[in-house]
C-alpha cells in the first residue's frame, strides 16, 4: 500500500464504503459483459474495481469527486493508457459532452459501487442522458435493488420502479455482504444489471414529463391515484374518474396497483386532451 493511501481518510459525506474483495470486483465486471466496450465508472474510489474493469474494457471513464484520491489513483494507473480519470461531480457532469470529449462509441456501458445515498439521482441522470447505452451494472443497496426490480403493479413498486422497468430490463445478479466494505456500511448490498430496452412496448413523447406525473403518482402511497394525480393537474377528481373509467382502469386503484402500460396509456390521455402542458 502507497504512502498516499495509508493517510486517506473516508469521508461519509461522499458516501465512501471501498470494496476490499477483488473475487467480487472480478464477478461483478465479469457479470457487466463490457469485453472490448467502452465503459464510464462513477466514484473508482480506492480502485478496486476499475483494475478489473480496466482487465476487459477498451477503453474506462472514471468519475471521482473527491480530489483527496486524485494522487492515489493517478499513481495506482500510472500505467492505464486505456484510462481517463476524471475529477468532478457526476451529477454535475454534461454526460454527452464527457463522451464526445474522450471520443467515446454511443454504445456505452456504465460500471460502479454507486454511493448509497445517492443511487437514484444517478439512475435517473443516466437513463434521461439521451445517449445510446447498453446497460448499467451498479453495486446498490440491497433494498434499493428490490425496489429497483419490483414490477409495476406490485406492492414493492416505487416511481423509481417505474421509472427503471420504463427504460430497462432489471435483474438482480447476486448479493454482497456488508463485511466485503470498509469501512463497512449498515446494510448488505446488490449487484443489479440494467439492460436497455432496445424497443419500448410502450412509450411516451415527453419522458421527463411523464416521470413528474409518476412522482406525483406516488406521492402519496396511501390514497388512490385520483388524489395526487388531480391535485397535480388541478383537475376534478370526478373528472380524472371518468377519464380512468374510459380508459378501463378502476379509479379505486393506488398507483402501485397499476402497470406500466395503464400509467403510460394514462399519461398519453392526459397530455392529448391537453391536461398535461408538455416541452414538445
Amino acid at each position: 500500500m502507497k504512502k498516499t493511501e495509508k493517510i486517506f481518510k473516508h469521508k461519509k459525506k461522499f458516501g465512501q464504503n471501498f470494496l476490499t474483495d477483488s473475487k467480487i470486483c472480478e464477478k461483478i465486471v465479469k457479470n457487466a459483459g463490457v469485453d472490448k466496450k467502452d465503459v464510464i465508472e462513477i466514484g473508482p474510489g480506492n480502485g478496486i474495481l476499475t483494475k478489473e474493469i480496466l482487465k476487459r474494457a477498451n477503453r474506462l471513464i472514471a468519475v471521482e469527486k473527491d480530489l483527496d484520491l486524485k494522487q492515489i489513483l493517478k499513481e495506482k494507473f500510472i500505467y492505464a493508457k486505456n484510462l481517463h480519470l476524471v475529477f468532478d461531480d457526476f451529477l454535475k457532469i454534461d454526460l454527452k459532452k464527457l463522451v464526445l470529449d474522450f471520443n467515446f462509441c454511443e454504445d456505452v456501458n456504465f460500471c460502479a459501487n454507486l454511493p448509497f445515498y445517492i443511487t437514484s439521482p444517478i439512475i435517473v441522470k443516466i437513463l434521461q442522458s439521451g445517449l445510446n447505452i447498453n446497460s448499467l451494472t451498479f453495486m446498490v443497496q440491497k433494498e434499493m435493488a428490490q425496489r429497483l426490480v419490483a414490477k409495476p403493479g406490485s406492492k414493492n413498486c416505487g416511481a423509481i420502479s417505474v421509472f427503471v422497468h420504463y427504460f430497462c430490463e432489471p435483474k438482480i445478479l447476486f448479493n454482497v455482504s456488508k463485511g466485503s466494505f470498509f469501512p463497512a456500511p449498515k446494510v448488505d448490498a446488490s449487484i443489479i444489471k440494467l439492460k436497455i430496452k432496445k424497443e419500448k412496448y410502450c412509450f411516451v413523447k415527453d419522458e421527463e414529463m411523464f416521470f413528474i406525473f409518476v412522482r406525483a403518482a406516488f406521492s402519496s402511497r396511501r390514497k388512490l391515484l385520483i388524489n395526487p394525480v388531480s391535485k397535480l393537474l388541478n383537475i376534478k377528481k370526478e373528472t380524472l374518474k371518468n377519464i380512468l373509467q374510459n380508459l378501463k382502469i378502476s379509479s379505486f386503484k393506488r398507483a402501485e396497483e397499476l402497470s406500466l402500460f395503464e400509467l403510460v396509456k394514462l399519461f398519453n390521455f392526459l397530455e392529448e386532451k391537453g391536461f398535461i402542458l408538455t416541452k414538445n
